[in-house]
């Protein structure tokens, strides 16, 4: 039965602009906020584990999904991810009604991901849980396996809690993915070796490496080490895992062979995703953009409430100036590049020869090759990626 609340003016608006986009949604994003321990460096919207309501609040991601469902065909989702926050923290029985309430639409090849922290391995049978309830990835947060590190990260799991825990993924799951951090004030280039050198020793088939990034009222901030040497720790990682045969399918994702993220692929790519729950962000594709608002008692209020007078949502048309700048910007991300002819058909811009000197002189200077309609840059080239998209802007 289709929910709907008196005060969701903004919501009929943004379905409206989907039914005359002709929008399909097959990859699903739900935002589950909720953390044990919120991380200082963390700038995701979370909210304290203790505090959640879930019972109320699992019930509004299925009254939200089933507002946008007409926009779904049965069996036809290709990802299902579940981020947050630690949405391995929920209640495995929230989790089950929740996997039964999409299960008309989830296939058998569907990637269904929950992001995890090695804590959540703790408790007796979790995966062996996950796995009985159809999830068939796994994302966890490590960060380091060097315990004065996770001290400054304020972590609360210890390297020994973040080994075990992969241990039992790789006996137990084909698909997983670890999440480094690097760039953390006191970690040496000779300590993130040996965290990616740990990950190769257990063949972990995807890693994230992403560089610590604070606002400058942080009160590590001042202590972050300078972009030249935040680049060298990418440069190891790069060299080191595409000599043992993973591909850097994006400036921060490294896949075994051709293994990627379907989520990570799909937003980087500019596909449609439907954005459920607090904070989360969805798009049609096109030229559609709306996120949800960052409180998760008001987002539960609304969508749980017939009569509640909360403003959840936002949501914005894109100029075909905006969307260039974007696909620009996400294109070039990745190591398979932009299409000229694909961008030329899209925004009526040649941009092959209206920026031809731009795109000799990356050639020249090892920044970005060429290949029959494609411009994809380089190693050197993406660490570069936004610089480079302002001369294009």
């Amino acid at each position: 039965m289709l929910f709907y609340n008196d005060y969701m003016d903004s919501h009929l608006e943004l379905r409206e602009k989907l039914l005359s986009t002709q929008t399909e949604f097959s990859y699903v994003y739900a935002h589950i906020p909720f953390c044990d321990v919120i991380c200082h460096y963390c700038d995701f919207y979370t909210e304290k584990t203790r505090l959640a309501d879930f019972n109320n609040f699992f019930q509004a991601l299925e009254n939200e999904f089933n507002f946008y469902s007409d926009f779904i065909s049965p069996k036809k989702l290709t990802s299902i991810y579940l981020g947050g926050g630690t949405p391995g923290a929920s209640p495995l029985e929230k989790l089950d009604l929740f996997f039964r309430f999409l299960k008309q639409y989830i296939d058998s090849i569907s990637e269904i991901c929950i992001e995890a922290n090695p804590k959540d391995f703790k408790e007796r049978n979790t995966l062996e849980n996950w796995i009985s309830l159809g999830i068939n990835r796994i994302s966890m947060g490590v960060q380091s396996f060097d315990d004065s590190i996770l001290k400054t990260l304020g972590r609360n799991h210890r390297s020994i809690d973040a080994k075990e825990a992969i241990l039992q993924l790789k006996n137990k799951v084909e698909n997983f993915s670890i999440d480094l951090i690097y760039g953390v004030p006191g970690q040496t280039l000779h300590s993130f070796e040996k965290d990616l050198q740990f990950l190769l020793e257990n063949n972990v088939p995807h890693i994230s490496c992403y560089n610590l990034s604070l606002t400058k009222e942080h009160f590590l901030y001042k202590a972050l080490p300078s972009d030249q040497t935040s680049l060298s720790f990418i440069q190891l990682a790069n060299t080191l895992l595409e000599s043992h045969g993973y591909t850097q399918y994006e400036i921060s994702n490294f896949g075994k062979g051709q293994l990627v993220s379907k989520n990570n692929w799909n937003y980087w790519s500019g596909g449609s995703y439907l954005a459920l729950g607090p904070s989360a962000s969805g798009f049609n594709g096109k030229n559609i953009r709306w996120k949800n608002i960052s409180n998760w008692k008001q987002y539960t209020n609304f969508w749980t409430d017939q009569r509640n007078q909360d403003q959840v949502l936002e949501w914005e048309e894109l100029s075909l100036k905006q969307r260039r700048i974007e696909v620009l910007y996400t294109k070039l991300r990745l190591k398979e590049g932009l299409d000229l002819e694909w961008f030329s058909s899209l925004f009526l811009e040649d941009l092959e020869h209206s920026h031809e000197k731009v795109f000799d002189r990356w050639q020249k200077e090892g920044l970005a090759q060429r290949e029959k309609t494609k411009i994809f840059l380089t190693f050197k080239g993406r660490m570069l990626c936004d610089q480079l998209v302002q001369e294009l802007i």
